[in-house]
């Protein structure tokens, strides 16, 4: 009890005190309860004096009972129940939301509907008596029947217009988006109660619409779920292959593209947010990499154009989503072309920033790599001098190696390697950080380096292979794929680095077996920084 009124703001605590004062929610050994609440009161918000000790306080208020603890917990559950009674209320009544529109609008809309339920059930139950005549130039009788009919016709026509009103979603919390089209179904539903008294033996022609409404909730519900599963499992691998958990996740995908493409097919979703998730399940499950591709360019502008279809943190959401897409297909086909747009991507959350706007750590090193990559030296320079010091979730130690690490990723990328190299503190300067991604970035940039300045093999480069190779295999936070990815590379690099000595030795040595072997590992293995691995393998083929 004591942790749940710990989650009130200061606000919503005083308004508790109303509940716990009234007669109305408070009638239960009231003066017990009230008494009890206006005790905890005075230690909120912390509850962290030793006098809430449960023997200390049934003590406090039941000195003379045989029983106090006992006493004290039929107290606590009567207060419980009042609490209860006051976040239905909070949540029913009181919407928490930071746009007004919004909450009025779906207030509106509920008031409009208990209204509905109001009058469908108790007409239904108590039809209006009238006298066995009724005069035939004075039909007040049937009149009166009408005009209640009419009333429930008349709200059932308001909520509908209410809701037809709201066609921006964007403005919408999660909840909020729900309730509504949880609403929209209970105004169809309620039609269909209110019909099927009078239809009975015709049947009750608004159950289909009830029914397709319900449909349409659901779906926006499942659909959200089926995409945010689907993109797990191919970042991270949420299921193992032949796990139970697996079987289960295919089967419920392969049924829910079933439904949803029949229903499609026959033009029954009209939902705009529906067609979205069905366009975004079309390219993400799609087994031909160039149908993909065109699948996810419609999806995008089918996204952009009609985004006020859905909540903006779903719209936030999905766009990530369509983010992932992109390296998965940059590793798979190695076509720049995808990598621009994973650029692209990031330069426009960048420039949406204001001047004093902090950066992720994780999307300031994303957006400066692909940078890097794309050959982008100036702007990764202009990028590194303008956000140094508003990189945030990194402590300041870290931040200050991230720094150094990238300019040194700048120079190398310009070519400068032996400044790069003065630039980039040594690693056992890098290996005392903490953060094991920090610490792999800057190892495999460091085996880059000493590849180009010819000396991977001497000491240092000797020492440095063999010390950052094993913290990163003996981690225990580095998921294992994530493992794979950065030692492969160093593997790789190494055979890269054997072939070119054995060819500055000797330039007509055949290494051909070598070098397919390379081939081999790299169109089969995923790899970090494959991109200069490649560009390695290509010189050295030449």
């Amino acid at each position: 009890m004591v942790r749940t009124l710990q989650l009130f703001t200061q606000e919503e605590f005083e308004t508790l005190y109303l509940f716990a004062a009234s007669p109305i929610f408070n009638d239960v050994r009231p003066d017990e309860t009230f008494a009890l609440f206006e005790f905890l009161r005075r230690h909120y918000p912390d509850f962290a004096s030793p006098e809430l000790d449960r023997e200390i306080v049934a003590q406090r208020f039941f000195p003379k009972v045989a029983k106090p603890i006992a006493a004290l917990q039929r107290t606590m559950t009567q207060l419980m129940a009042i609490i209860r009674k006051f976040i239905a209320f909070r949540y029913a009544m009181v919407r928490d939301s930071q746009n007004d529109e919004q909450a009025a609008s779906l207030h509106e809309i509920q008031q409009k509907l208990a209204l509905m339920r109001f009058y469908s059930e108790r007409l239904h139950q108590n039809p209006i008596k009238t006298p066995e005549k009724q005069p035939e130039s004075d039909p007040e009788g049937s009149r009166k029947g009408r005009k209640m009919e009419n009333f429930f016709s008349n709200l059932n026509n308001q909520v509908r217009q209410e809701m037809n009103k709201v066609t921006d979603f964007s403005h919408f919390s999660e909840y909020g988006f729900i309730d509504f089209q949880y609403f929209r179904f209970m105004v169809e539903q309620e039609k269909a109660f209110f019909d099927s008294t009078f239809n009975k033996r015709e049947g009750d022609r608004h159950l289909l619409a009830s029914t397709e409404q319900l449909d349409t909730f659901y779906l926006l519900i499942k659909l959200e779920q089926m995409a945010q599963l689907l993109h797990y499992q191919r970042m991270s691998a949420l299921y193992e292959d032949g796990s139970p958990e697996h079987s289960r996740f295919v089967a419920n995908i392969h049924h829910s593209l079933q439904i949803v493409r029949s229903l499609r097919k026959l033009g029954f979703l009209q939902d705009t947010g529906i067609a979205i998730y069905c366009a975004f399940l079309d390219f993400i499950t799609q087994d031909d990499p160039l149908e993909a591709d065109r699948l996810s360019d419609e999806f995008s502008a089918l996204l952009e154009e009609h985004a006020h279809s859905l909540p903006a943190t779903r719209v936030h959401d999905l766009k990530i989503m369509l983010r992932s897409f992109y390296p998965y297909r940059y590793r798979e086909t190695k076509d720049k072309r995808f990598l621009e747009k994973i650029y692209a991507y990031q330069l426009q959350n960048i420039t949406s920033l204001g001047e004093k706007d902090a950066l992720p750590s994780s999307h300031f090193q994303s957006a400066l790599s692909s940078a890097l990559k794309l050959g982008k030296t100036e702007w990764a320079e202009n990028f590194v001098e303008q956000f140094q010091n508003r990189i945030i979730t990194l402590t300041e130690d870290q931040a200050e190696l991230l720094i150094d690490i990238v300019k040194a990723a700048v120079l190398f990328a310009k070519g400068e390697f032996k400044q790069a190299a003065e630039t980039l503190p040594h690693y056992l300067s890098y290996g005392g950080s903490e953060d094991i991604y920090l610490y792999a970035m800057a190892a495999t940039l460091d085996i880059r380096i000493h590849y180009e300045l010819d000396d991977l093999n001497d000491d240092y480069g000797h020492a440095m292979m063999h010390a950052t190779s094993t913290r990163i295999r003996r981690d225990s936070l580095l998921p294992q794929n994530r493992k794979d990815e950065r030692l492969r590379f160093f593997s790789i690099a190494k055979e890269l680095y054997k072939i070119k000595e054995q060819l500055q030795l000797n330039r007509k040595a055949n290494m051909s077996a070598a070098l397919a072997k390379v081939r081999d590992r790299l169109d089969k293995e995923v790899v970090v920084d494959w991109e200069w691995l490649e560009e390695k393998y290509e010189q050295l083929k030449q």
